[in-house]
């Protein structure tokens, strides 16, 4: 909701893991509305991480170390200043308990 916003009110962020044509559909409609997104691929040429919308983020192949880019994706939330909402676009329901923890 767009308005008056409470002066202690923080921004998330919003980091989107996997920005292929769907990824880069999610950092699209929400950097085109002002949140602030980190788009996170294993694939440099991957359209979402070259979109003015997002600050681009290269991690582990997901599918075969998974161990690293669930690393890389809490480390990654321990050094924003604000919290962060994970828009998974890819599968990662093997390491949910590790990322949601």
């Amino acid at each position: 909701m767009r308005g008056a916003r409470n002066q202690n009110q923080r921004d998330a962020v919003a980091a989107v893991l996997n920005v292929d044509s769907n990824g880069l559909r999610v950092v699209r409609g929400l950097g085109g509305e002002g949140v602030p997104v980190i788009g996170i691929d294993h694939r440099r040429t991957e359209p979402g991480l070259q979109s003015p919308y997002c600050t681009s983020s290269l991690c582990e192949n997901p599918t075969v170390n998974p161990e690293a880019a669930v690393t890389l994706l809490i480390n990654r939330g321990k050094q924003l200043d604000t919290p962060a909402v994970l828009f998974p676009t890819c599968d990662v329901s093997e390491r949910r308990e590790s990322i949601w923890a």
